[in-house]
Protein backbone atom coordinates (compact mmCIF):
# COMPACT_ATOMS: atom_id res chain seq x y z
CA UNK A 1 0.00 0.00 0.00
CA UNK A 2 1.48 3.20 -0.74
CA UNK A 3 1.44 6.60 0.64
CA UNK A 4 -0.96 9.33 -0.79
CA UNK A 5 0.91 11.99 -3.30
CA UNK A 6 0.63 15.49 -1.66
CA UNK A 7 1.79 18.43 -3.86
CA UNK A 8 1.77 22.23 -2.27
CA UNK A 9 1.79 24.72 -5.42
CA UNK A 10 2.50 28.61 -4.24
CA UNK A 11 2.19 31.65 -6.76
CA UNK A 12 3.03 35.09 -5.26
CA UNK A 13 1.83 38.26 -6.45
CA UNK A 14 3.42 41.75 -5.11
CA UNK A 15 0.15 43.63 -3.83
CA UNK A 16 1.53 46.75 -3.79
CA UNK A 17 4.97 48.46 -3.37
CA UNK A 18 4.80 51.74 -1.72
CA UNK A 19 1.67 53.51 -0.72
CA UNK A 20 1.44 55.81 -3.40
CA UNK A 21 1.26 52.51 -5.79
CA UNK A 22 -1.24 50.73 -3.96
CA UNK A 23 -3.86 49.60 -6.80
CA UNK A 24 -2.13 50.19 -10.05
CA UNK A 25 1.04 48.52 -11.00
CA UNK A 26 4.63 49.00 -9.78
CA UNK A 27 5.60 50.20 -13.14
CA UNK A 28 4.77 50.05 -16.77
CA UNK A 29 8.77 49.57 -17.74
CA UNK A 30 8.45 45.80 -19.65
CA UNK A 31 12.19 45.38 -17.60
CA UNK A 32 10.44 46.03 -14.05
CA UNK A 33 7.96 43.83 -14.60
CA UNK A 34 9.84 41.29 -15.29
CA UNK A 35 11.87 41.62 -12.33
CA UNK A 36 8.86 41.38 -10.32
CA UNK A 37 7.66 38.50 -11.90
CA UNK A 38 10.97 36.75 -11.69
CA UNK A 39 11.00 38.01 -7.68
CA UNK A 40 7.84 36.59 -7.30
CA UNK A 41 8.50 33.42 -8.92
CA UNK A 42 11.82 33.08 -6.46
CA UNK A 43 10.30 33.41 -3.82
CA UNK A 44 7.23 31.03 -4.38
CA UNK A 45 10.10 28.47 -4.83
CA UNK A 46 11.26 29.08 -1.50
CA UNK A 47 8.21 28.94 0.37
CA UNK A 48 7.26 25.61 -0.52
CA UNK A 49 10.91 24.29 -1.25
CA UNK A 50 10.20 21.75 1.61
CA UNK A 51 6.69 20.24 0.98
CA UNK A 52 4.94 19.24 4.68
CA UNK A 53 1.54 18.22 3.97
CA UNK A 54 -0.07 18.50 7.57
CA UNK A 55 -0.64 15.38 8.78
CA UNK A 56 -3.94 16.17 10.14
CA UNK A 57 -4.99 17.03 7.13
CA UNK A 58 -3.48 14.25 5.39
CA UNK A 59 -5.60 11.73 7.42
CA UNK A 60 -8.70 13.74 7.10
CA UNK A 61 -8.14 14.14 3.30
CA UNK A 62 -8.44 17.64 3.75
CA UNK A 63 -7.33 20.35 0.67
CA UNK A 64 -7.97 23.62 0.18
CA UNK A 65 -6.51 27.01 -1.00
CA UNK A 66 -5.19 29.59 1.46
CA UNK A 67 -4.31 33.24 0.69
CA UNK A 68 -1.81 35.09 3.39
CA UNK A 69 -0.28 38.24 2.95
CA UNK A 70 3.63 38.72 3.80
CA UNK A 71 4.66 42.08 4.47
CA UNK A 72 8.34 42.00 3.26
CA UNK A 73 10.74 44.24 5.44
CA UNK A 74 13.27 47.16 4.56
CA UNK A 75 16.19 44.14 4.61
CA UNK A 76 14.06 41.75 1.61
CA UNK A 77 13.04 39.10 4.45
CA UNK A 78 9.56 38.65 6.26
CA UNK A 79 8.48 40.17 8.73
CA UNK A 80 5.22 39.42 9.25
CA UNK A 81 2.40 37.71 8.14
CA UNK A 82 -1.71 37.45 8.26
CA UNK A 83 -4.43 35.16 6.90
CA UNK A 84 -6.14 37.48 4.09
CA UNK A 85 -8.41 34.09 2.91
CA UNK A 86 -9.18 30.54 4.74
CA UNK A 87 -9.29 27.81 3.29
CA UNK A 88 -12.47 27.04 5.70
CA UNK A 89 -10.03 24.55 7.66
CA UNK A 90 -7.92 25.36 10.24
CA UNK A 91 -5.10 23.33 10.10
CA UNK A 92 -4.14 24.22 6.76
CA UNK A 93 -4.50 28.18 7.14
CA UNK A 94 -2.18 27.80 10.10
CA UNK A 95 0.16 25.25 8.20
CA UNK A 96 0.57 27.75 5.23
CA UNK A 97 0.84 30.84 7.78
CA UNK A 98 4.10 28.72 9.20
CA UNK A 99 5.39 28.30 5.85
CA UNK A 100 5.30 32.26 4.81
CA UNK A 101 6.43 33.29 8.82
CA UNK A 102 9.39 31.12 8.54
CA UNK A 103 10.25 31.20 5.28
CA UNK A 104 14.32 32.54 5.13
CA UNK A 105 17.02 33.52 2.93
CA UNK A 106 14.43 34.92 0.51
CA UNK A 107 16.35 36.54 -2.58
CA UNK A 108 16.85 40.07 -2.63
CA UNK A 109 13.99 42.11 -3.97
CA UNK A 110 14.16 43.82 -7.32
CA UNK A 111 16.33 46.96 -7.13
CA UNK A 112 12.49 49.30 -7.42
CA UNK A 113 11.80 47.81 -3.80
CA UNK A 114 15.19 47.26 -2.21
CA UNK A 115 15.15 48.97 1.24
CA UNK A 116 11.50 49.76 0.82
CA UNK A 117 8.69 47.48 3.11
CA UNK A 118 6.01 45.89 0.73
CA UNK A 119 3.32 43.10 1.36
CA UNK A 120 3.00 40.26 -0.94
CA UNK A 121 0.26 37.87 -1.45
CA UNK A 122 1.33 34.24 -1.11
CA UNK A 123 -1.92 31.79 -2.41
CA UNK A 124 -0.87 28.39 -1.01
CA UNK A 125 -2.75 25.02 -2.33
CA UNK A 126 -2.84 22.21 -0.56
CA UNK A 127 -3.82 18.70 -2.61
CA UNK A 128 -3.75 14.99 -2.54
CA UNK A 129 -3.42 13.63 -5.08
Amino acid sequence: MGFPRTQLVAALGLLCALPALAGSPPSADPAERNALRNYSRNVAALVIQDQHYPTEALKRGVEGRVLIVALIGTDGQVHGARLRQSSGHVVLDDAALEKVLTARGLPDPPEMLRGREFTMEVPIIFRIE
